[in-house]
């Protein structure tokens, strides 16, 4: 039932209509890959992306624009 949630929320933002510049962003992309997995694999999958994730350069951009009170350019 969460699942169902969750795609609903992704569908609507940004994420869901591939980022600001047309491409995924990697959350999405992540999202997608544990799309079909079983609930245990896809939470070990998505942990394994945390780091990744946090260190991205989309992630920077987004706490440098937020801490400016500025929209993001992404790259």
């Amino acid at each position: 039932m969460a699942c169902g949630v969750c795609r609903t929320s992704l569908g609507q933002g940004n994420a869901g209509r591939g980022g600001l510049n047309g491409r995924p962003t990697l959350a999405k992309r992540s999202f997608n890959v544990t799309e079909g997995m079983a609930l245990r694999d896809a939470y070990r999958f998505e942990q394994s992306q945390t780091v990744t994730l946090a260190s991205s350069e989309e992630t920077k951009e987004a706490q440098r624009a937020f801490a400016e009170k500025r929209k993001p350019v992404f790259r």
